[in-house]
């Protein structure tokens, strides 16, 4: 938002002996402001032993915990709700998609501000599954159990959701932006993050197994 703005304004007007950046695309972006030997590239950790891909029976176990119907399509958003991370797209289409059968969207939102009127505009459609400020392993364990995941990212400085999303082995529906091609393994099918039309065919045509995955 505007205030992140200011901030990274602010803090590129200052001057440090070294910059470690997170991803490719960060350091392809300072090096327009700094000098590139000064900037390091050290990528997050992801745990790659707790965000692993589950068995047949996990996954069988987390959707019958979770209350999923066997042959329903599962939808998941997760994360904050800020405008980089895409939910004001999602929300464009949220009419549409709750009217398509055999379909379930699964959202988890944190507990700041922005999140609580997300959450908010979910539940004034009443067909959408919420959850709030829950475990890390209740979070794989819906992450296990959902279809696709759906993370149209406006900008990402690395892109967690993305990478736990890849390391889990599942269906991701996300943005070619900023670093979110460096995180992405296995079956991604990208969207651009400013055309809610596009969003919503290409969920329309998951739903109804049509969908080509790369």
């Amino acid at each position: 938002g505007f205030r992140g703005w200011i901030f990274e304004k602010i803090l590129l007007g200052l001057e440090f002996e070294k910059y470690r950046v997170v991803s490719d695309s960060t350091r392809r972006q300072l090096e327009n402001f700094k000098k590139s030997e000064k900037i390091s590239l050290v990528r997050n950790r992801v745990d790659r032993d707790f965000w692993r891909g589950a068995s047949e029976e996990e996954r069988r176990v987390a959707r019958n915990n979770l209350g999923f119907r066997a042959g329903e399509k599962v939808l998941f958003f997760y994360g904050h709700a800020g405008f980089s991370k895409g939910f004001g797209l999602i929300s464009q289409v949220l009419a549409e998609v709750s009217r398509l059968e055999n379909c379930r969207f699964v959202f988890c939102f944190a507990g700041a501000q922005r999140d609580l009127r997300a959450k908010k505009i979910v539940h004034d459609f009443g067909k959408f599954q919420v959850f709030s400020e829950i475990s890390e392993e209740k979070l794989r364990e819906i992450l296990w159990a959902v279809d696709l995941v759906v993370a149209p990212s406006r900008a990402e400085g690395f892109g967690f959701v993305q990478a736990e999303t890849a390391l889990a082995g599942q269906k991701l529906l996300t943005a070619a932006v900023a670093a979110i091609p460096e995180v992405c393994r296995g079956e991604t099918v990208f969207v651009d993050p400013e055309n809610p039309v596009e969003l919503r065919e290409k969920i329309q045509k998951f739903v109804a197994g049509k969908l080509e995955f790369v």
